[in-house]
C-alpha cells in the first residue's frame, strides 16, 4: 500500500472577532479533506498555530 501525506497549518487567535465563524470555517475545511479521503493522523500545537497531519491511500 502507498500513502500520500498532507500538512495543514491553522492559525489560532484568541482575538478573533467571531470565534464561531472561524470554527465553522475550519470545520468546513476539515470536512472537505475527509470527503476527499484524507484522515487526520496527528495534531501538533505550537505558539498560535496547530499543524494537522493527514494521510490517504494513493
Amino acid at each position: 500500500m502507498r500513502y500520500e501525506y498532507k500538512i495543514q497549518t491553522i492559525k489560532l487567535s484568541a482575538w478573533s472577532a467571531d470565534p464561531a465563524k472561524r470554527s465553522a470555517e475550519h470545520e468546513s475545511e476539515l470536512n472537505l479533506l475527509g470527503a476527499q479521503g484524507w484522515k487526520m493522523t496527528a495534531a501538533v500545537p505550537y505558539a498560535q498555530y496547530v499543524q494537522l497531519f493527514f494521510m490517504r491511500e494513493r
